[in-house]
């Protein structure tokens, strides 16, 4: 070999040397905006009820970002937790809790015990064993995340106030509706600090007190707190028509307890028609469809979020 090819071959070996030492991050750099996009989709299925494809995306960026980064890297940890929302939405609340908590775990490795992404996962956390009936391993949760939420600013303007929110559901789900209904207002008020008063998290939360209300005997404030709900859900994105149907399918149970039975039907026709708006088959057009807005008395009111 003269010493032109020995340096030829040289420098070819630097080169490859250099790319394929500096392809490992600059293909995990390139991968974030794939795994972004991924997420933003399953998100987007899940806000509008469609379940099916919001478990096949969460799927597909845990298997992408195991790949990548390996099982426990908090990228993995970001499709852990869609794919629990979903399980948990669905009342598969075995596996939802199993996943919410692989999720934690991660997080608390990579992000450290008092972090926001550990503040989120301790509230999916808390829900599905609120879910579950384990009420008082929800609460101490619960508590851990607003103790986070205290001292750690959000990831987004929502978080804090959907704690406080699934707090409050937790003891709805007791029947302890006097605390639940302290819980919801405060709830309403940090929420419409941080996404306003006609934001999706501040009328979800509405929607919610109005059951806690209608439990209360205080009917009258009830609807008002289901017309606000529906008034402000019906100007949003079609898209988020779901919470739109939670609100009327529930509004008309209410008007239906109460002998009301004409208006009520006038909110389930306007349920329907909503109905024909967007896709079926999930959870909420099953109860729309079905007329099972009432109250599930036995948890002391909706079961659904």
């Amino acid at each position: 070999m003269t010493f032109r090819t020995a340096a030829a071959v040289t420098a070819a070996m630097a080169a490859i040397q250099v790319i394929f030492g500096s392809l490992a991050p600059t293909f995990a750099q390139a991968m974030a905006p794939r795994l972004d996009a991924i997420w933003e989709q399953s998100r987007r299925a899940y806000d509008v009820g469609d379940y099916k494809s919001a478990e096949a995306t969460a799927k597909r960026s845990i298997e992408i970002a195991t790949a990548r980064f390996g099982a426990n890297h908090v990228s993995v940890s970001r499709g852990l937790h869609a794919l629990a929302a979903v399980y948990l939405q669905t009342r598969r609340l075995n596996e939802g809790e199993q996943l919410a908590r692989r999720a934690l775990a991660i997080r608390e490795r990579a992000k450290g015990t008092q972090s926001a992404p550990v503040a989120v996962s301790l509230t999916q956390l808390g829900y599905a064993l609120a879910l579950a009936d384990r009420f008082q391993e929800a609460e101490t949760l619960l508590n851990r995340a607003i103790a986070i939420w205290e001292k750690t600013r959000p990831l987004a303007a929502h978080q804090k106030g959907n704690t406080i929110r699934v707090a409050a559901i937790n003891y709805a789900f007791q029947g302890r509706f006097v605390e639940a209904g302290a819980l919801y207002r405060k709830a309403i008020s940090e929420l419409e600090r941080a996404t306003g008063k006609d934001g999706i998290w501040t009328l979800r939360t509405v929607r919610n007190h109005a059951t806690t209300l209608a439990r209360l005997g205080r009917v009258r404030e009830s609807e008002a707190a289901y017309k606000r709900a529906i008034a402000g859900l019906e100007t949003r994105n079609p898209n988020e028509h779901s919470e739109l149907l939670f609100a009327l399918s529930h509004f008309a149970a209410l008007l239906s307890e109460q002998d009301r039975i004409e208006e009520a039907e006038a909110i389930y026709r306007r349920a329907m028609a909503t109905l024909e708006k967007g896709s079926t088959g999930n959870l909420v057009h099953a109860e729309t469809l079905l007329g099972l807005g009432a109250f599930d008395s036995s948890r002391g009111g909706s079961v659904l979020p």
